[in-house]
């Protein structure tokens, strides 16, 4: 190893050749109709799928380490034009302090 790579943090390249550390990226899986379909990233740099589909209803679900899945319906139109579905995932330690009881002086 030479001195100059010492003490580097590890990074990966991502979509269009970016280059990033590794803390920085979050793959988040995406199924739909309950198959693994791909994956989009979250963190420094954003990477949105898109996916081609026919006519008719689908049932996607998100999830990603340290976040609360997401599921969400789109109905495809299936006319040519574009469809956007925009997901917004909370962080876990949210809904765990939500759910844990108040303690209280007595």
């Amino acid at each position: 190893m030479s001195a100059g790579l010492e003490g580097s943090i590890p990074q990966a390249v991502v979509g269009g050749g970016a280059l990033l550390p590794f803390d920085s990226i979050h793959p988040i899986s995406i199924t739909i109709n309950g198959k693994f379909a791909g994956h989009a990233m979250a963190g420094f740099s954003d990477i949105k799928p898109v996916f081609v589909l026919s006519s008719g209803k689908y049932k996607f679900e998100f999830e990603c380490e340290g976040l609360k899945s997401a599921k969400a319906e789109l109905r495809v139109l299936g006319t040519g034009s574009k469809q956007y579905l925009i997901v917004k995932l909370s962080p876990e330690a949210a809904d765990e302090a939500a759910a844990s009881p108040v303690e209280q002086n007595r």
